[in-house]
């Protein structure tokens, strides 16, 4: 049974997304302390029950974009890990694939972007056989279970 290498994964969007949302965290924490300051600054110069609403309000959204901050940061560090994690998986899958090739296994359908890797060749179904038949079977057999391992 052929062995499948193919991760279909797209690194570079990953990393770009997690830029994206480091980016927004930036903005929204910025956005956070400018809350603030329009809060601190409300309480000296609008002291009344409207005054008091708007800062309540303010409040809110700066609790908001903090957040929002958060979330966003913590949404990018769990990003980054599965980009990470994705990318020691394809680093991995392509190690099988190019031992198998090496070792003759098919590879395809590509072999410098392999998909799957395939059978070992039986040996012929009568015998006897030659030593470099074994070997190339014995060889074979032992690249296709250590891409197993790898996979």
């Amino acid at each position: 049974m052929p062995i499948y290498v193919h991760l279909d994964v797209d690194i570079n969007s990953c990393r770009t997304c997690a830029a994206a949302l480091d980016e927004l965290s930036t903005v929204a924490e910025s956005g956070a302390d400018k809350f603030k300051q329009a809060r601190d600054k409300s309480e000296y110069v609008w002291d009344s029950p409207t005054g008091n609403d708007f800062r309540d309000t303010i409040t809110t959204l700066a609790k908001a974009a903090e957040q929002t901050s958060d979330h966003a940061s913590a949404l990018a560090a769990a990003l980054r890990v599965f980009t990470d994690s994705m990318l020691t998986a394809k680093e991995h899958l392509n190690r099988a694939a190019t031992l198998a090739a090496s070792a003759g296994l098919w590879v395809g359908p590509n072999s410098c972007d392999a998909t799957w890797i395939g059978d070992p060749e039986p040996l012929p179904l009568t015998g006897p056989w030659t030593i470099e038949q074994r070997t190339t079977q014995a060889t074979q057999v032992s690249a296709y279970n250590d891409a197993l391992g790898d996979c």
